[in-house]
């Protein structure tokens, strides 16, 4: 069999992909260990009987409707590769605000202490501390299998000595320290809303990082109301929302004396990054 009657056949098969072709170029790269653009001059390369029978078992696995992140094993996040499992939340697009967000917030010549709260595969962590020399981060998650993959990300992009992992529930096991900035992606979907939520991610993320009781609020008052204990006089908190969820927040924050609040939206033009200053 050949690369493009390999691709064809894929194709035929991810039915219910709403991007098959894609889907099968990228998992063909994956077994083949090829860019797309060696790929595209590969199609009269004929794949031998191992080859094909490992790729049509990642294609049967992508049917089943598991992301192709976790069988390929890394997701891109602000132009690096991070390495995910099933033990993380797969790094979504639209978190990249959070990072731009804290870079439109800082000064690069001095030190920069945040704290990132339910660090999951630690893309933001590591992200901030490759954009920002001068950063000092305290990554936490309650979860030690996603900390061992944070870890992982943190090795792989050379950011350890700037990242101390911890595994926490929120700030239970945190110093008192003072942050710049207290940040967090947390757990956000209510068990309401379930429906929602696209099968895959139902099917395979951890529910762990996803919901957040019936009102898809706990997280956000866990980190809220304790925040004031662990951030610097000027400093700032910067969370991922759900788009229905601005004004739920905003009233916790000026519950809790935080009136000054920032919104930024993402490409769809839907709420989801707050800045606290």
């Amino acid at each position: 069999m050949f690369v493009k009657e390999a691709l064809k056949q894929a194709c035929s098969k991810l039915i219910n992909s709403s991007t098959p072709a894609l889907d099968a170029r990228i998992l063909l790269c994956h077994v083949l260990d090829k860019t797309h653009e060696q790929l595209l001059i590969s199609y009269n390369d004929e794949l031998n009987t191992s080859i094909q029978r490992h790729y049509f078992e990642l294609i049967q696995r992508r049917i089943s409707q598991e992301p192709i992140a976790y069988i390929i094993g890394e997701q891109e996040f602000y132009g690096r590769s991070f390495i995910v499992d099933k033990n993380v939340l797969i790094p979504r697009p639209e978190t990249e605000l959070i990072i731009d967000s804290v870079l439109e917030n800082i000064h690069h010549d001095s030190t920069i202490k945040i704290l990132d709260l339910g660090t999951g595969s630690g893309a933001i962590a590591v992200t901030l501390a490759k954009e920002i020399i001068t950063a000092e981060i305290v990554a936490t998650d309650i979860c030690a299998s996603a900390l061992n993959i944070a870890k992982l990300n943190a090795k792989k992009h050379f950011a350890e000595n700037q990242i101390i992992f911890k595994q926490s529930n929120w700030y239970e096991n945190i110093n008192d320290e003072k942050f710049d900035f207290i940040i967090s992606n947390p757990p956000y979907i209510s068990y309401s809303d379930t429906n929602l939520v696209a099968t895959q991610t139902e099917l395979f993320e951890p529910h762990l990082a996803l919901y957040a009781g019936d009102d898809g609020l706990y997280a956000y008052d866990k980190i809220i109301k304790n925040a004031i204990d662990y951030l610097k006089n000027d400093g700032k908190i910067l969370l991922e929302i759900g788009f229905n969820q601005f004004d739920s927040v905003s009233n916790i924050l000026k519950q809790n004396g935080y009136n000054k609040i920032l919104l930024k939206k993402d490409l769809a033009d839907m709420p989801r990054i707050i800045t606290v200053y």
